[in-house]
């Protein structure tokens, strides 16, 4: 039995996709090849989002598209694994040579190269625009309204209050690795690696929480407190939040463990806001 932490919850912020044409080049021992895969330019999440927005199911579309354009009845399936990684599933063995160095690849965290064929492979680190993590200790949400009121001497209250409500909660996140490789669990670190610490957002590493807070203004995340069971079901439902901006500016961080320099425990107050949820369905 392994000791390593697994994520519980799961965060994705969106991203803007530009097709290279061929995003994919799928090549097989016989038949029609290389088979090419055009996945269309689009803002994208990974796997927290409706179908037409989740990068995962639309590249599973669009190789489903490019298989039957050549009459190759094969079914190449990308999907996420209970660890936070994407990984892929072949009926039959096929080579993806260049998916280490290619845009794609690089968003779903393939680095490196394999030789030859596979059925399965899995990628090298956890996909990019994500956190996974785990320890959660969240409140329930409140709701809030917009509104000004007064109180007469008597106690009464009056006053104006807006129809539109936000919910919000203080998600707590422990046992969150300090920066990459510093622990062998499962999660995505707080921190890239300290070369990377001038480029937060836009380096090549390994991704952290705070490269996802480095992008957070103006963007609606999606979030899932119990990835394992979304990531089984299209139907599960997932929360639609933003990020407060007292969050991205000022982090509340501690240390998860006292005088323990590895984990870190972070609250996040996220606000909910309309539709409130969705489903990848």
């Amino acid at each position: 039995m392994s000791d390593q932490l697994q994520p519980s919850a799961m965060l994705a912020a969106p991203f803007a996709w530009t097709s290279g044409g061929t995003d994919l080049a799928m090549t097989f021992a016989s038949g029609t090849s290389p088979v090419n895969v055009t996945v269309a330019s689009g803002t994208y999440r990974v796997l927290l989002s409706p179908a037409a927005s989740d990068l995962l199911a639309v590249l599973n579309a669009a190789i489903v598209t490019a298989m039957g354009a050549v009459s190759r009845t094969e079914t190449i399936v990308f999907s996420m694994t209970a660890a936070g990684l994407v990984t892929i599933t072949a009926s039959a063995a096929v080579t993806m040579a260049d998916l280490h160095t290619s845009a794609l690849g690089a968003i779903l965290g393939f680095t490196s190269g394999i030789a030859g064929s596979f059925t399965t492979r899995t990628a090298d680190r956890m996909p990019r625009h994500v956190a996974l993590l785990c320890g959660q200790a969240s409140a329930p949400w409140a709701p809030t309204r917009e509104m000004a009121v007064e109180m007469a001497a008597g106690g009464t209250t009056y006053g104006v209050m807006g129809t539109q409500e936000t919910h919000e909660t203080d998600a707590v996140f422990s046992f969150i690795p300090d920066e990459p490789g510093i622990t062998s669990d499962a999660l995505t670190p707080w921190a890239p690696a300290k070369a990377n610490l001038s480029t937060v957002g836009s380096h090549t590493g390994v991704w952290s929480v705070r490269d996802m807070l480095r992008l957070a203004i103006g963007q609606t995340w999606t979030f899932a407190h119990d990835y394992q069971t979304v990531r089984g079901s299209s139907s599960e439902r997932f929360d639609y939040v933003t990020v407060h901006h007292d969050t991205i500016r000022a982090p509340r961080i501690t240390r998860s463990i006292p005088d323990v320099i590895r984990y870190t425990t972070w609250t996040a107050k996220l606000v909910r806001v309309s539709p409130y949820t969705g489903a990848r369905a």
